[in-house]
């Protein structure tokens, strides 16, 4: 089976995600996508200002630089002595193929991502929107894998609102990819207890983590059988789930915490330790 990952540059969560499709036996990873959000963020900086607050974006850029150095370094001295920190260092320092691009819909990356022949594009930790014609090829098929118990939680930051809203357990779902965002067969979902006194990244690690353990069954089990919408027997331990989405509805969607949200879960935290 032939899979193609996408990922944002900066991604450190997908990182088990991608050591697990690299070290597979049966899954060939033919390239990896690495969506460049750091050139994204500079067409609307205002508007990134206002979404995330000066300190994250601080903590971003001086992220991004150490992450430059680390893979220079890397590079020139290879990188077997160094432990990948993000998915773009596991990418460089395991010698995988990759390429950067400005948008996964754009006529030559859609021809880039044909030219592999992949089975599954697997999406996660992205904020490159998948449109329509990237998510009707006949192949790949594009997957998802999402930190929440679908279809609550849908969004771009699901963990934050959980931990905004006192939650006790979160979760992952991998599941097929369609124009309404986090909607979709689901192929595999499994709840987990989500720790408060752990931080934001901390728990999507978990969380990914997890996944990544289930990730080869569940993509050998969809290259089997497709799209065709039967029940799905959730692989070592998972949650059973229906493959319909008649239940979506009843489910939630959260868009980006303003930095004013970002404070309020800092008082909430706060007063839950007391």
């Amino acid at each position: 089976m032939r899979v193609a990952m996408l990922t944002n540059l900066t991604a450190r969560a997908s990182l088990p995600v991608l050591q697990r499709l690299a070290t597979s036996t049966e899954i060939e990873l033919v390239h990896v996508y690495f969506f460049d959000t750091v050139t994204s963020s500079r067409k609307r900086p205002l508007s990134i200002l206002h979404q995330f607050g000066w300190k994250k974006i601080v903590s971003k850029v001086g992220q991004s630089m150490l992450g430059k150095l680390r893979t220079m370094f890397g590079r020139r001295f290879g990188g077997t002595w160094l432990a990948p920190r993000s998915t773009y260092e596991g990418a460089v320092f395991g010698q995988l193929p990759w390429s950067i691009t400005a948008d996964i819909n754009s006529t030559a990356t859609r021809e880039h991502l044909r030219q592999f022949d992949a089975d599954v594009l697997l999406v996660c930790v992205c904020k490159n929107i998948l449109k329509s014609d990237v998510l009707q090829l006949a192949r790949p098929k594009c997957i998802n894998i999402h930190p929440s118990l679908l279809p609550n939680y849908r969004g771009p930051t699901p963990t934050f609102w959980m931990l905004y809203h006192g939650e006790s357990q979160t979760g992952y779902t991998i599941h097929c990819m369609t124009e309404k965002i986090d909607q979709g067969e689901t192929l595999a979902q499994r709840p987990l207890p989500l720790d408060r006194q752990k931080s934001e990244p901390m728990i999507e690690l978990q969380v990914f983590t997890a996944a990544a353990s289930v990730l080869e069954e569940t993509l050998l089990k969809f290259n089997r059988r497709g799209f065709a919408s039967i029940a799905t027997e959730a692989p070592q331990g998972g949650v059973a789930v229906r493959s319909d989405t008649a239940h979506v509805a009843t489910g939630s969607y959260h868009t980006y915490p303003t930095p004013a949200d970002r404070r309020e879960l800092k008082k909430r935290l706060m007063k839950r330790l007391r």
